[in-house]
């Protein structure tokens, strides 16, 4: 879920109007609807301002959160390819002192020239 989504699902499910919240962030009600639409873009503030602004509880505000940052991660993981997700697999089988000494020897390894990427 993209945070113009979350701000319109809270508000929605808050019963208020986009007047109502865009008066209590220092918008216009315009401004807020195009926000609302994904056409205007909002930086990280005003997403935490307009999230105060719903007066949620503690819960609602993780969810929000939390909803964005799972569809960022689900994208992430969908992009990888098969040696990244690979190499992911086998790092989460590792524990805490196996995690780094895996990261010690990727650093070791990229400084191998026959193992870097050429960038040429």
């Amino acid at each position: 879920m993209e945070p113009y989504e979350v701000v319109k699902e809270l508000r929605i499910k808050k019963g208020l109007s986009q007047k109502a919240i865009a008066v209590k962030v220092g918008l216009s009600q315009q401004a807020f609807a195009l926000i609302e639409k994904g056409k205007r873009k909002m930086d990280t503030s005003l997403f935490f301002e307009i999230l105060t602004a719903f007066d949620i509880s503690k819960r609602d505000y993780e969810d929000a959160i939390f909803s964005i940052l799972q569809d960022k991660c689900k994208d992430f993981l969908y992009n990888l390819n098969q040696n990244e997700h690979a190499l992911l697999y086998h790092f989460y089988d590792l524990n805490e002192i196996g995690q780094d000494e895996a990261i010690k020897r990727v650093q070791e390894l990229t400084e191998i020239p026959k193992y870097k990427k050429d960038n040429g």
